[in-house]
C-alpha cells in the first residue's frame, strides 16, 4: 500500500497525527523541503509526534518518509489533484482533455497498485505456476477477458495453461492426468455464488487456489494458498467504467507473466519466436488456399 493510501486511513491516528497528516497531503510538496521541527511547528505537534506517525506508516523515520513520499509523489503529476476513479469525467470536461485524464487516472492507478504489490509474493505465485501441470484460470465479465489475455501470452510459452469460458466446463480437461494441478481465480469482488463454487470445489479436491481481487474483505481469501488484493479504489456500485480494475489487473498479471518468462528466458524467447512464425506460416497458407479455391471456381 503507498503512502498517499495509509495516510488516508483516519480510524489509525491520533488527533495530532491526523493534524499532521492533514497538512501532508494539503501541502505535498511543501512538506519535503520540512525538517521534522519545521513540520512540527507549523503543525503545532511535535517532533516525537511526527516519528511516531512514520513508523506507523512502516517507514524507519521521518527522512526515510521524505524520501519515500517523495518518489510517490513523482510518480504522480505534479500540481494535478488526484482523479476520483469512479467518476473520473465531469460533464463540462473538453474532448480534448478525455486523453489527458485517461493518462492521468491510468498513472494513479498503477502507482497505486505498484505500491501495495507484495513482490515476494508474486515470486511465489509465478513459482508455483511454473511448476504445474495444469492450470485452470476462471474469471467471469471484464476480470474473464484480462484473464484470456494472460492465457494466451503464457500458452506462448507452452504452459499447460487454460481458461474455459463455458459455465460447469472449467475443470474437465485437468482430472485425468494432473497431479500438479493450480486454480487461478481473478474475480474483482470475489463474493459471487459462481466464484465460491470454484473456491469450494478446487480446495474440495486438494488443489490449490490464488486469488486475485479488489475486495479484501472477501471470505474467500482466508481460504486461498495465496489472495493478491488489488487497491484500485474503484467501487462496483456507481462508475463510469471499470477503468481502473481492468487496468491494475493487467498491470498485475503482467508482472506474474514476465516472473515466469524469466525463470526460462532464452526458451521462451525461442517459443515465442516459433509461435509467432508457425501464425505467419498458417496465415499465408490460409490465403494460397483460398486465392486457389477462387481460381478453380472460375474455371
Amino acid at each position: 500500500m503507498s503512502l498517499f493510501q495509509k495516510l488516508k486511513e483516519s480510524q489509525k491516528f491520533t488527533h495530532n497525527e491526523q493534524a499532521v497528516i492533514d497538512f501532508i497531503l494539503n501541502n505535498p510538496q511543501e512538506v519535503i523541503n520540512l525538517s521534522v521541527d519545521e513540520l512540527a511547528k507549523v503543525t503545532y505537534t511535535s517532533p516525537s509526534c511526527i516519528v511516531r506517525l512514520t513508523k506507523k506508516l512502516g517507514v524507519k523515520g521521518y527522512s526515510d518518509f521524505k524520501i519515500k513520499f517523495a518518489s510517490e509523489l513523482n510518480s504522480l503529476i505534479l500540481n494535478e489533484k488526484r482523479i476520483e476513479i469512479n467518476m473520473p469525467f465531469e460533464q463540462n470536461i473538453k474532448e480534448e482533455d478525455i486523453p489527458k485524464r485517461f493518462y492521468q487516472m491510468y498513472h494513479q492507478v498503477i502507482d497505486d497498485v505498484y505500491h501495495s504489490l507484495d513482490i515476494q509474493q508474486l515470486k511465489n505465485i509465478a513459482h508455483l505456476l511454473y511448476h504445474s501441470d495444469a492450470i485452470t484460470v476462471y474469471g467471469v465479465g471484464s476480470s474473464l477477458l484480462t484473464a484470456q489475455d494472460f492465457v494466451m501470452k503464457c500458452q506462448k510459452l507452452r504452459l499447460p495453461i487454460y481458461c474455459n469460458t463455458q459455465i460447469g466446463f472449467e475443470n474437465v480437461h485437468r482430472f485425468k492426468t494432473s497431479k500438479n494441478p493450480i486454480a487461478f481465480i481473478i474475480s474483482n469482488n470475489a463474493t459471487s455464488t459462481r466464484v465460491k463454487n470454484w473456491v469450494f470445489e478446487n480446495i474440495h479436491l486438494n488443489i490449490p487456489v490464488i486469488l486475485v481481487t479488489s475486495n479484501e474483505n472477501s471470505p474467500l481469501i482466508k481460504l486461498c494458498k495465496y489472495a493478491v488484493i488489488l487497491k484500485h479504489g474503484e467501487n462496483d456500485i456507481i462508475k463510469q467504467g471499470a477503468f481502473a480494475s481492468k487496468i491494475s489487473m493487467t498491470f498485475l498479471l503482467d508482472n506474474i507473466y514476465m516472473l515466469i518468462f524469466m525463470k526460462d528466458y532464452e526458451n521462451n524467447i525461442h517459443y515465442i519466436y516459433h509461435f509467432e512464425n508457425s501464425v505467419i506460416k498458417d496465415r499465408q497458407n490460409r490465403r494460397q488456399y483460398e486465392y486457389n479455391h477462387q481460381k478453380d471456381h472460375h474455371k
